[in-house]
């Protein structure tokens, strides 16, 4: 295997690819007794279409859930009770354009991780078991469809980007789940599912030579077949403008402001850093703007800002609670306008890069998480672990330039207002 250094961190990954395309990571901590190992899968809520050897497919929304769901059936049974009498905890998620399944455990961890790769590696969609699911996601689309938090951003989205599969709530409807069989998930997991299409990381006291052994044995050979995602490269229509109102139950107003970056080209993921820094720069606690509107008592600690990226779509987002949501984004676009009169102050941008640098640095001791940024990073062809050059090569003038796209007219603005009041 070959090893990457990264001394300003003090990691070591060390990394092979087998015959069958399948990517291997490992995050050798010797003296740990935790182990953390992941499957990421680069196929998510938003791949509603693809190519498969020339012929178009297309599934409902929330197959990509709805399978996630039923890796955890087994021929013999659950794999939930199987990690329990190894002493592992396994769990999985769902995002708009990835899926990852995973377990953290203190006790036989070479063990553990044969059960998550025979687990993501044995499909058993009977009709019987997607039926008997069938419930359990439609309670789970309930409770989603009642939360105003879970709602906000799929509001927002829909506005946003309207007709994008990213519009789409990752868990699909009451309606699309009904469309979903047990043929649907099989045609998913066999073109997505697949060595070349993953990525293994693991991170713990097993060696790498064990963890690559591990996975060569367990996991299938290279499949046949081209699969070409659909996922859209930009947006499919303009973004809908102005304040577009939900009502649900809350006590105060909930907001979320977004500025669509129609496509990217060249590095999204310093696109999506420059984007951090610009709200950072533009909203941040330290920031003169975020003082005044908190002074005025417009936002509180729920209020946040910052770049979504979603593979070549990315976001400039705002979100907050406000008794005046409109009095917010007004005085937030005024700054922008500001700051691109006035430049990027850069002694307060090199602040601002330190301090992010900082925050990455701190989040390497969150177990598990790094395993997961590291796989995800990985699936774009990305090594998450060269976050110090990224940042540093963020410059003024890309900061700048996406703080010049925060104006009122450029603004999707979801609002979530209380039953009772008025417009």
């Amino acid at each position: 295997m070959r090893c990457r250094d990264y001394p300003r961190l003090r990691e070591q990954v060390w990394e092979e690819v087998l015959p069958n395309g399948l990517r291997v990571l490992v995050l050798h901590k010797p003296d740990f007794e935790r182990s953390f190992a992941v499957v990421a899968v680069n196929y998510g809520a938003a791949d509603l279409h693809w190519r498969r050897d020339g012929t178009d497919c297309s599934v409902p929304a929330g197959t990509a859930h709805y399978l996630e769901h039923k890796l955890f059936d087994l021929p013999g049974g659950s794999a939930d009770e199987r990690f329990s009498a190894l002493g592992g905890n396994p769990n999985a998620f769902t995002g708009c354009c990835g899926t990852a399944c995973y377990v953290e455990t203190t006790r036989n961890p070479a063990e553990n991780l044969r059960q998550l790769l025979e687990m993501v590696f044995t499909p058993w969609f009977t009709p019987e078991l997607v039926e008997r699911e069938r419930g359990i996601i439609d309670q789970e689309i309930k409770m989603s469809d009642d939360s105003p938090d879970s709602r906000l951003f799929e509001f927002l989205n829909q506005i946003a980007l309207p007709g994008h599969p990213l519009s789409v709530p990752i868990l699909g409807t009451q309606d699309s789940i009904r469309r979903i069989t047990a043929d649907t998930l099989s045609r998913c997991y066999r073109d997505f599912y697949r060595p070349d299409n993953l990525v293994l990381c693991v991170e713990g006291p097993l060696p790498p030579e064990e963890v690559l052994a591990i996975a060569a044995a367990c996991a299938p050979p290279r499949l046949e077949g081209q699969v070409q995602s659909c996922f859209p490269e930009a947006m499919a229509r303009p973004p809908l403008r102005g304040r577009q109102t939900l009502r649900m139950d809350v006590a105060m107003p909930m907001f979320a402001a977004g500025f669509p970056l129609p496509s990217l080209t060249g590095d999204g993921v310093r696109t999506e850093l420059a984007g951090d820094l610009a709200m950072e720069l533009l909203t941040g606690t330290s920031s003169d703007c975020y003082r005044r509107l908190y002074d005025a008592g417009l936002i509180d600690d729920s209020f946040s800002a910052g770049c979504d990226r979603f593979r070549s779509v990315a976001m400039l987002t705002l979100s907050g609670d406000s008794r005046d949501p409109d009095a917010v984004l007004a005085a937030i676009c005024a700054e922008a306008e500001r700051i691109c009169r006035a430049g990027v102050d850069r002694e307060a941008l090199s602040r601002l890069k330190k301090a992010m640098f900082g925050r990455r640095v701190r989040s390497l001791d969150s177990f598990g998480a790094t395993c997961i940024r590291l796989a995800e990073a990985a699936l774009e062809g990305m090594d998450y672990l060269d976050f110090p050059a990224q940042i540093a090569a963020v410059t003024a003038g890309e900061v700048l330039d996406l703080i010049g796209r925060i104006r009122p007219e450029s603004a999707a603005f979801a609002v979530i207002a209380p039953k009772e009041e008025e417009t």
